[in-house]
């Protein structure tokens, strides 16, 4: 999760065209190379230089400079294979353009990264979300970045299946709340918190690299990953009347502290409300939100709150 780290040369290459798709929607991106590699956060010159040169050689990008002439106003110089990149690249600006086979590249890399979980919605949704911690995600795919991609899946299709099997969740939690007497520490400490950590066990990647009350920042996190990734745990109550306003943001700012090391957190959300109106209800779309904390050093920490709905009345009594 450094800003500067050492990618792999596939990584620089998804990264440059990631940039051209994301911050310059597909046109091309004008740039100098000090800029380029920091932009991409890479400073192996070599390697940036590399994965240029392939990207190009295959076809997936055009590199052009334009170069004023006063006799006849601007030409075009276009890096072609035959051609040495170090001098076209360290002399003033260029521009790299996305081929349609750069295009492809790059939309098989990103599907690629995130898997099916059931429903277009849902996928599309870890898509976005996962496009808009990029700037926070580090490019190394064997820890960071995929297990951060895995919590957010995995947080995604416990909010998919409690939508689908009331069963799964909905009932237990109920039945525990009747036992408990809706303590608010007995439901997260005692339920929740165990749920979670049983269903991110469940998945492959994450089995055996979470615990529960790891030690960060002056306190204990309910739940960590490795790559010191938090995940906290809050429960709305059905008789909690503040504003909406207030229960969106409630465990963001605890979340965000427990975050130094990574700048990312996830906040899981158990929310007991009733919802007995058209007006109330929810979607998939609406229950992840990525909500910003600015750190003591100025930098972002990204708090990623994923909600879980169990106060869904039957659809024939909805108003």
């Amino acid at each position: 999760m450094n800003q500067h780290f050492n990618p792999s040369l596939k990584d620089i290459q998804f990264r440059i065209l990631e940039t051209i798709y994301k911050t310059f929607r597909g046109e091309y991106w004008p740039t100098t190379w000090a800029p380029l590699c920091n932009q991409i956060r890479c400073d192996d010159d070599r390697l940036v230089h590399d994965a240029l040169k392939l990207l190009a050689d295959k076809g997936q990008i055009v590199i052009k400079k334009y170069l004023h002439n006063p006799a006849m106003d601007w030409v075009v110089e276009e890096y072609t294979r035959k051609s040495d990149l170090w001098p076209f690249l360290m002399k003033g600006d260029f521009r790299i353009y996305a081929t349609e086979l750069g295009r492809e590249q790059y939309e098989d890399r990103r599907s690629g990264e995130t898997r099916n979980l059931g429903t277009p919605a849902a996928n599309q949704v870890v898509r976005d979300t996962v496009t808009r911690l990029s700037d926070v995600l580090s490019l190394d795919q064997g820890s960071g970045r995929q297990i951060c991609i895995r919590i957010l899946e995995e947080l995604v299709r416990i909010a998919v299946r409690n939508y689908q099997d009331r069963a799964y969740l909905r009932d237990h939690v109920q039945r525990f709340l009747e036992q408990s007497g809706m303590s608010p520490r007995k439901c997260e400490e005692h339920f929740y918190q165990p749920f979670l950590r049983t269903e991110l066990q469940r998945d492959e990647l994450l089995a055996g690299r979470v615990v529960a009350d790891a030690a960060m920042a002056g306190g204990y996190v309910d739940i960590m990953s490795v790559g010191q990734i938090p995940i906290e745990a809050k429960v709305i109550y059905p008789d909690d009347n503040r504003e909406d306003s207030n229960l969106c943001t409630l465990g963001v700012g605890q979340t965000a502290r427990y975050s130094p090391l990574s700048r990312i957190g996830f906040l899981s959300v158990l929310d007991l409300r009733p919802r007995n109106s058209v007006a109330d209800l929810s979607s998939i779309q609406d229950d992840v939100e990525v909500k910003s904390q600015l750190s003591g050093d100025g930098r972002d920490i990204i708090v990623v709150r994923v909600q879980h709905l169990c106060g869904f009345s039957t659809p024939s009594s909805t108003r």
